[in-house]
């Protein structure tokens, strides 16, 4: 009997150890999670303080609180890091047109070259000069020339993008027509200011030819054209005094007018001969003489310019012009 009240008692006392383990270990967990609980809240708290404190802050610029507004807002810590405003770049401007650069035109009807760009004085003092530039009794002959200021561009390759074909030098081609056709536009209203003063009988434009779209100067399809063109072209900063570029900041050791940069003269030449489609030639295959430069712009801040120069071409000085070609 006495063995079996040992056992008993055993059995009640190994009960109460395992009642009083259970609550132990439960205590222990919960113990944990409290502590963890009271640090999330005080870390949250810190975090709370410090960027309340960077916010409030006097004389701090506006860049500084956008970034402590919107790390609150977002609930993330704060860096000690600068924030720094994003700036979008703007589009620059790829060509323009001085008002200083020569607009010279020349029709049929025409008895001389006529400047539209400038003044009546100063077109009647350059008139003899021009001729004498110009060759072949070019005066008496269609032509057309103006210079488009900006970084000559070579022609890029059409590509196709899920089975379309697109020209990555649309935007570019566009705005080269763009500085051509404002020209026009200017030279156009001056002209029709001249005769009017004259008292003759003013030209009649259309609003397309005057705002757009067509231009009031264009070849016909069944004339032939010689084109020359000069490409200037944009310096790098490398070839300035301390990579600041301006007029009189070249380098003695950069480059004098010579280049031999990556850009194929052929392929800026057929970005301006495509540029110009169905603008002041139906088509570039009209063009048969073609002379194309390309040098270093040495002008101002070197920013670059296009030069160009069309004119129509008779039968009977193709022969010259062959042994010009050959001998030059």
């Amino acid at each position: 009997g006495q063995g079996n009240m040992d056992s008993s008692s055993s059995n009640v006392s190994n009960d109460k150890e395992k009642l009083i383990q259970k609550p132990t270990k439960v205590s222990k967990i919960v113990r944990k999670k409290k502590r963890k609980s009271k640090l999330d809240t005080n870390a949250t708290a810190k975090r709370i303080v410090k960027k309340k404190k960077s916010v409030t802050v006097s004389n701090v610029d506006d860049t500084h609180l956008s970034a402590s507004k919107d790390n609150i807002n977002g609930g993330g810590g704060v860096s000690n890091k600068k924030t720094r405003k994003k700036t979008k770049k703007k589009d620059e401007e790829l060509y323009w047109h001085l008002e200083s650069d020569d607009f010279i035109i020349c029709n049929d009807d025409d008895d001389s070259i006529q400047d539209l760009q400038k003044s009546e004085e100063e077109v009647d003092s350059k008139n003899e000069k021009d001729a004498q530039v110009t060759n072949n009794d070019t005066t008496k002959k269609k032509m057309i020339r103006f210079t488009v200021r900006g970084k000559p561009v070579p022609l890029r390759r059409h590509r196709t993008s899920r089975g379309f074909l697109y020209n990555p030098s649309s935007k570019a081609q566009e705005a080269f027509r763009g500085v051509v056709r404002d020209v026009m536009r200017l030279s156009q209203q001056k002209k029709q200011e001249k005769e009017e003063r004259k008292g003759e009988k003013k030209i009649c434009a259309s609003d397309e030819s005057i705002n757009g779209g067509t231009p009031f100067f264009s070849f016909q399809k069944e004339e032939l054209l010689s084109m020359s063109i000069t490409f200037r072209l944009k310096r790098p900063k490398k070839h300035f005094v301390n990579s600041k570029p301006g007029p009189g900041r070249l380098r003695p050791t950069s480059p004098n007018q010579l280049s031999h940069t990556i850009m194929d003269v052929d392929n800026l030449a057929k970005f301006v001969l495509d540029s110009l489609n169905a603008f002041v030639y139906d088509d570039d295959k009209q063009v048969v003489s073609l002379r194309v430069v390309k040098v270093w712009d040495n002008e101002d801040e070197c920013l670059g310019s296009t030069e160009v120069m069309i004119r129509r071409l008779e039968d009977e000085e193709m022969d010259e012009l062959i042994q010009n070609v050959m001998e030059n």
